[in-house]
């Protein structure tokens, strides 16, 4: 009897056991998932950098992750739960291979990798600092313009590769305007290296990466620029100049209505000897700022040299003015010589024909008169020595 129910007892144990493997295997079966773009991650940098190393570049930066387990861890993991790992701790400068090592949750497996190395180029670690430059997002009204109030941190500490540090021109700390309104509102932001044309440097370290900003959105106007040159001239050189005549300024309503121009600081130009652009500096008072689209404005400064020619001039080129009516005039037939200075463009577009000799008959009556002549051209000239200057005038 005892014996029958040890049977028993055994036969209920076995059959169990097989209907538990039955369950597990049809109901929750083992199966696999993949993951593509799983993100790399680097283990033991801080021992790579303090033996002076830093990543230059890497083949490739997210592999494709299949893992294997039962149906009911599968169905709720995540690309987050897998994690695929480069140890940097034995890397050297130059290129390296590094064994990839995926890191699963308890009772999930790897199946398989897409690649199990990675080649990476390792260089020496380099520190520089670089200024950074505020870069507004999302600007939608052409009238609104918003003003940095304070900036937390200007400068940025950026390490890593020494080829990618010496690609650095700044930082860019992006601010969204839709953050902005017409309350001051500090914002914390990131700073990001970027090369010249603007793009994001990767692979770089950047100490104390968030700071934060304080902005306000205000009006924009613009107004008359008054551009302070000192152009003294010396006879030897002709310095011409180009400027903006407007400047657009920002700043609350009730300083924008009371200003309708802006002047600059004083630019001399009077010892330049050769062309320039040189920068502006707008003053303001204390609550106006310069607005974006007028930073950095401009002065165009072209120097030429004065030179000297000469054109030979008859009784041809004089002209009596306000003779009164009724009277006629006639001059001696005499040559002149023009002696003009004036830069080469100038000179060479001048001939004979360009020029008058001015003769004022102003109140004059009859009779002979010695008259001082005026020379005159159209072009822009320094000056013109006329030789002889008088002329004789009989007026009947």
């Amino acid at each position: 009897m005892t014996n029958n129910r040890n049977v028993n007892i055994l036969l209920a144990v076995v059959l169990s056991i097989i209907l538990w493997a039955y369950v597990i295997n049809e109901a929750n079966p083992m199966t696999t998932k993949t993951f593509k773009d799983v993100s790399l991650t680097y283990l033991n940098t801080e021992i790579m950098e303090e033996n002076g190393y830093a990543i230059l570049s890497s083949e490739f930066e997210t592999v494709d992750v299949t893992v294997r387990g039962q149906r009911s861890f599968l169905n709720t993991l995540t690309i987050d739960d897998i994690t695929v790992a480069a140890d940097m701790i034995d890397v050297a400068k130059g290129v390296n291979e590094v064994e990839l090592n995926v890191i699963t949750p308890n009772n999930i497996t790897l199946d398989s990798i897409s690649m199990r190395t990675l080649t990476l180029e390792i260089e020496n670690l380099v520190t520089a600092e670089f200024d950074s430059e505020i870069v507004f997002k999302n600007l939608t009204n052409e009238q609104e313009e918003p003003i940095i109030i304070e900036q937390a941190k200007s400068t940025f500490e950026v390490s890593g590769a020494e080829t990618l540090v010496n690609t650095v021109s700044n930082l860019h700390i992006e601010v969204d305007a839709n953050d902005i309104d017409d309350e001051m509102r500090t914002l914390k932001v990131m700073a990001f290296p970027v090369s010249e044309n603007g793009t994001i440097v990767r692979n770089l370290t950047v100490k104390e990466q968030e700071t934060t900003v304080t902005v306000v959105n205000c009006k924009t106007k613009t107004v008359k620029l008054n551009v302070n040159v000192i152009n003294n001239e010396d006879g030897i050189y002709e310095r011409t100049y180009q400027a903006s005549k407007t400047i657009t300024i920002k700043g609350y309503d009730e300083y924008l209505d009371e200003t309708d121009s802006i002047g600059t600081e004083p630019i001399d130009i009077s010892n330049m000897t050769e062309s320039k652009v040189l920068e502006m500096e707008p003053v303001l008072s204390e609550n106006l700022y310069v607005s974006d689209i007028s930073e950095g404005l401009k002065l165009s400064v072209t120097v030429e040299k004065y030179l000297n020619k000469n054109f030979k001039l008859s009784q041809d080129n004089i002209v009596v003015k306000n003779l009164e009516s009724g009277l006629t005039y006639d001059v001696a037939d005499v040559e002149f010589n023009a002696e003009v200075r004036a830069t080469d463009n100038v000179l060479s577009s001048l001939n004979e024909g360009s020029f008058e000799l001015l003769v004022d008959a102003s109140e004059l009556n009859e009779g002979t008169y010695y008259m001082e002549l005026v020379p005159k051209v159209d072009s822009d000239v320094f000056n013109i020595n006329l030789n002889p200057s008088k002329i004789k005038v009989e007026i009947e």
